[in-house]
Formats: C-alpha cells, structure tokens, sequence
C-alpha cells in the first residue's frame, strides 16, 4: 500500500504541485507534461507493473513502461507471440 500523502498539509501541499485549475473552473486537473508526470505515474502504476512484469517474465519477456509508453522485449522474437 502506498499513502503518498498521509497529512492535510501534504495534501494540499500536492495538489498546489501536481494539479492545476482552469480559469473560472471549481475542478482540480493533473498537470500533463509537467516534470513530476513520469514520478507520478510511476507511484499510481507501481502495482500494475509489478503484476504484468511477473506474468510475462514467465515467458522470458521483459517488461518495462515510461509513462504511457509499454515496452515488451525479449532475446527471442518468437517469445512475444
């Protein structure tokens, strides 16, 4: 389990950081292309990685992702099938 922002302070602190709010707009939005993206899919996407990393190891592939970008690669191509 990953709390990433235990106290309110650390909260608010975030979302000053990571989100930002249009003009005129109540709603809180992720900060796409901001430096701290890749960090922040990295801490949401820890699991899914984790998970699809074991699956496919078993088929001696590996498994790596930078932000939204899937990578599967193996020595063999016959492997990815």
């Amino acid at each position: 389990d990953h709390n990433l922002f235990e106290t309110t302070e650390e909260r608010i602190l975030s979302s000053k950081i990571l989100f930002h709010r249009r003009k005129g707009s109540s709603i809180l939005q992720l900060a796409i292309g901001a430096p701290s993206s890749p960090k922040v899919s990295n801490l949401l996407m820890y699991e899914f990685d984790r998970i699809v990393a074991s699956a496919v190891a078993k088929d001696f592939v590996t498994y790596t992702r930078y932000a939204d970008d899937l990578t599967f690669s193996a020595k063999r191509t016959g492997y990815l099938n």
